[in-house]
């Protein structure tokens, strides 16, 4: 194997190594020796040291690696010593050090579950919590909405988690109640070691439940869900060829959120057993694993940026934005673009309610830039989208 030849440079106290939004985004950092910091314009910790870079860390990767603008500004505290890795290297570096992998998929953890708990506080404004006993409460909540298959789900998992909870019997009696209401339940067809099928709706795991495995889609959509109090946030819809579940295998804590079948899916179920071994020898499927992890982060740091608008009018024409940059359209003059959801659809991803959205739904189809076709939501002209989504960002700037 050829060397692999990466620059080394020094960067002075104070220097900004790169700014939120830079296009120029083909490289990612090891801090070799010094302090740096993460500057964010949406801010998603309120613990400051989480932000703060020493020897070797590592940042940049997410931008790097998804082929997007950089989320935030990285600023030098100390004189430093930086490693810089462009993306072209990164399989021969994971070929040589299977340690560099692994650790950046800990850091793509680390952030997923901040930026999901944090879209989760912002929306419900509730604290969070990981504790196992919470399946009961999940358990009910699926109960009372007439969910008996996810409920049941709950409450035998909840029942393997904490056996000697008070609630144990109770758990047992709904059981017992749900068995005559899903006589064909069973959580998932097995096709072979590693190829799973699921009816809709069939939930792949629970929050608050032990971690386990990770779940690469070959056909069909993944809802990731999370109960808080007596209301279910929708925080993705994933689709083929993306990954859930590393949070939890790489972290080993408990799930972070619910995933469900959201119509007939198979999926590739890796262990942590054979997932070790795949990250070592097979860097192409390690990379691909990577890169659909940093276009997630991406994806949930545009949900908080949205969520950071105060006019729920903007956050919608937000929405449509993001939907938009997903599917890495050019921004143009008098490009336009039809999606694939309606009203109700759009409606669901703001988080409003029918009553309440209606009149943002008259007040965007008033403007004649928007128009509904077939039921189906059409922008006539993408940049005149993004000149509105930024006077309401330069609002926010304004006002801060």
């Amino acid at each position: 194997m050829p060397e692999l030849k990466l620059k080394v440079f020094n960067a002075n106290k104070d220097a900004f190594v790169f700014v939120e939004s830079s296009e120029n985004s083909n490289n990612f950092f090891i801090i070799k020796k010094g302090k740096a910091r993460i500057i964010r314009e949406v801010e998603v910790t309120d613990r400051p040291e989480e932000n703060m870079l020493s020897d070797g860390d590592y940042f940049g990767v997410v931008s790097c690696m998804g082929k997007r603008p950089r989320l935030e500004a990285v600023q030098t505290i100390t004189d430093c010593q930086l490693i810089s890795v462009e993306h072209e290297q990164f399989i021969d570096l994971i070929k040589k050090n299977k340690a560099v992998a692994l650790k950046i998929l800990k850091l793509y953890s680390k952030k997923l579950r901040a930026f999901d708990d944090a879209i989760t506080r912002q929306s419900l404004k509730k604290p969070l919590s990981s504790n196992p006993e919470n399946l009961f409460q999940v358990g009910l909540y699926y109960y009372n909405n007439k969910e008996f298959e996810q409920a049941a789900y709950a409450f035998e998992h909840f029942n393997k988690c904490c056996p000697h909870s008070t609630n144990v019997q109770k758990a047992y009696q709904y059981l017992s109640e749900l068995k005559p209401k899903t006589p064909d339940y069973k959580e998932y067809e097995q096709m072979s070691a590693l190829v799973r099928m699921y009816k809709d709706k069939r939930i792949l795991f629970c929050e608050n439940e032990p971690g386990g495995d990770v779940f690469i889609i070959q056909e069909g959509k993944i809802k990731i869900t999370k109960i808080v109090g007596d209301q279910e946030v929708l925080l993705a819809v994933l689709n083929p060829g993306d990954i859930v579940g590393e949070m939890a295998l790489i972290e080993n804590k408990p799930r972070s959120a619910n995933a469900i079948a959201f119509g007939d899916l198979k999926v590739l179920a890796i262990n942590q057993a054979n997932f070790q071994e795949m990250v070592g020898n097979q860097p192409q499927i390690t990379l691909k694993i990577i890169q659909l992890l940093s276009e997630r982060i991406w994806v949930a740091y545009r949900q908080l940026e949205n969520l950071a608008i105060p006019d729920e009018f903007g956050r919608i024409l937000d929405i449509l934005l993001i939907q938009i940059q997903k599917r890495r359209v050019g921004i143009e003059r008098r490009k336009s673009i039809e999606f694939d959801f309606g009203e109700d659809e759009l409606l669901n991803m703001a988080g409003f309610d029918k009553d309440k959205g209606n009149l943002h739904i008259k007040k965007l189809l008033e403007d004649p830039n928007f128009k509904l076709v077939s039921g189906k939501i059409t922008v006539e002209d993408v940049d005149i989208l993004n000149n509105q989504v930024e006077h309401y960002r330069k609002k926010i700037k304004k006002d801060r």
